[in-house]
């Protein structure tokens, strides 16, 4: 369905923790930056040292969790 918008041209923001979904769809902003186009009020952000330690401790504490059960 995305990838229908996008023919259409629309322009379509997505939220998602599947990298790899984002990376295939993603090309909006790059096109744009092409076409010597700004945009307004975008933010790309990375994630903080202390937003990736905590990500990869809960990964952990799962695991260690569904072993002990």
């Amino acid at each position: 369905m995305i990838r229908s918008l996008r023919a259409l041209g629309k322009t379509v923001l997505l939220t998602t923790h599947y990298l790899d979904e984002a990376e295939q769809l993603a090309d909006l902003a790059s096109a744009a930056v092409a076409r010597g186009e700004e945009l307004e009020g975008l933010q790309v952000r990375r994630p903080s040292l202390e937003d990736v330690y905590l990500a990869l401790t809960a990964e952990e504490q799962e695991a260690e969790a569904e072993v002990e059960a």
